[in-house]
């Protein structure tokens, strides 16, 4: 009676100890999938302002100068204003974030008013990306036979 009584604690025990795997598990996926949406955010910041292109080097001397720099509140008041006069302008020429897509090879022209607006190529995918104001990337691509997705990002 008492082996069973023993052998029932265990059971148990170890049912509660694998429901907390479980648990440990389910938390360890959310954490990785905040880091993965924080690490996509920086991504977007670096291409919106315009540093996408540089290597890797010297974007980590980048970020290492402004780890550095980020001690002083003032510094980093600046920087906040700097960047909240960039998000209202945008949000003021309704720049939003859009795919575009050609259904046949581009002139270098078109090229280079895309670079020129910041967009970026993504070859793998074989489109644009980057932020516009809708209107006018229409008005630029017209005639030119090209799709253009606005990207619906989740908050």
């Amino acid at each position: 009676m008492k082996t069973e009584k023993i052998q029932a604690k265990k059971d148990s025990i170890a049912q509660k100890k694998a429901n907390l795997k479980q648990k440990e598990r389910l938390l360890n996926e959310q954490e990785r999938k905040l880091r993965t949406r924080k690490l996509i955010k920086v991504g977007e910041i670096a291409s919106k302002v315009g540093i996408d292109e540089l290597d890797s080097p010297t974007l980590m001397g980048a970020f290492l100068e402004i780890k550095e720099r980020s001690v002083n509140p003032e510094t980093l008041k600046k920087w906040s204003d700097k960047g909240n006069a960039l998000l209202q302008d945008d949000q003021l020429n309704s720049s939003m974030q859009l795919i575009i897509s050609f259904n046949s090879s581009i002139e270098d022209e078109t090229k280079a008013v895309l670079k020129n607006k910041k967009f970026s190529w993504n070859p793998f995918r074989k489109e644009w990306y980057g932020f516009g104001n809708l209107e006018e990337i229409e008005r630029i691509l017209a005639n030119k036979q090209a799709k253009i997705e606005i990207v619906q990002l989740e908050n």
